[in-house]
């Protein structure tokens, strides 16, 4: 029964990630004109300050989806 568990807990993480790097670069998508790659490089804090606010919020919302 705990294996049945930790195989769908793990398999909603997977889930969960996937669909994060897909909204990351839906995000991307829809910011053409700024690459957040090089931006990150050159130590730019707003932009890190944004990613880690895309990150949180759409994780708190696919947590509460699945829940």
């Amino acid at each position: 029964m705990e294996f049945l568990i930790i195989i769908t807990n793990s398999f909603y993480a997977i889930c969960g990630m996937a669909l994060l790097f897909g909204f990351i670069w839906f995000v991307d998508y829809l910011t053409p004109s700024v690459n957040f790659i090089e931006e990150l490089k050159k130590g730019n804090a707003a932009i890190a300050i944004f990613l880690a606010g895309v990150f949180i919020s759409f994780s708190i919302m696919l947590g509460l989806a699945l829940h």
